[in-house]
């Protein structure tokens, strides 16, 4: 696998990551719409969307930083 396309790949899986979490672990009564900061993201998902989402914000940045280097 070339760099470019590792590269790619670690940022689109640092956007599904997230957008996954926030789809399936949802805590209940929270709506798809609601706009959450990071810092609180706990407040409105379960912990393995909360884990998502961290993970996801790693894998994005860290494809960000390889295409920067």
């Amino acid at each position: 696998m070339s760099q470019e396309n590792l590269i790619t790949l670690c940022i689109l899986v640092g956007i599904a990551l997230p957008l996954i979490g926030w789809t399936v672990f949802r805590k209940p009564g929270v709506p798809f719409a609601q706009f959450a900061p990071a810092t609180r993201v706990h407040e409105y998902l379960q912990p393995l969307g909360v884990l998502l989402w961290w993970l996801g914000i790693v894998v994005a940045l860290a494809g960000v930083f390889m295409r920067w280097s």
